[in-house]
C-alpha cells in the first residue's frame, strides 16, 4: 500500500492524469444513463461506506480518487495516494460496476 506514497506534494503521473479523465467521464456517463440501466449511486455509495469502513474515514481521504467520487475538493498536501490497491481500486470498481450494468441493457 506505501508502494504510491508520494513525496511531500501531491502530483499526478501521466498514467493516473489519464485515469483520472477516464474516471470523470465514468461518473458523466453514469449521470446521463440514469433510469436507463441498473447503475445506481447506490453503488458508489456503498463503495464510499465500504471504503471508509476498511480504511476508516481518515485514511479514505488521503486517496485522491476518494475525494473525486465523492465531489470533494481534495486537500493535496494531505493525498498520500492515488487510488486504493487492488480489489478496493475506486477505478476498478467503476469499471465492473458499469461494464455488469451495460451488459444487461
Amino acid at each position: 500500500m506505501k508502494e504510491n506514497i508520494k513525496e511531500n506534494i501531491f502530483t499526478l503521473s501521466d498514467e493516473e492524469k489519464r485515469i483520472e479523465e477516464n474516471v470523470k467521464k465514468l461518473l458523466e456517463l453514469i449521470k446521463e444513463m440514469k433510469g436507463k440501466i441498473n447503475f445506481h449511486e447506490e453503488t458508489i455509495y456503498r463503495t464510499i461506506s465500504r471504503l471508509k469502513k476498511e480504511y476508516s474515514a481518515a485514511e479514505a481521504e488521503k486517496y485522491y480518487l476518494y475525494h473525486l467520487i465523492i465531489g470533494s475538493t481534495p486537500r493535496l498536501e494531505e493525498c498520500l495516494y492515488f487510488d486504493f490497491p487492488g480489489d478496493d481500486s475506486i477505478y476498478k470498481t467503476l469499471q465492473d460496476e458499469l461494464r455488469e450494468s451495460l451488459s444487461k441493457f
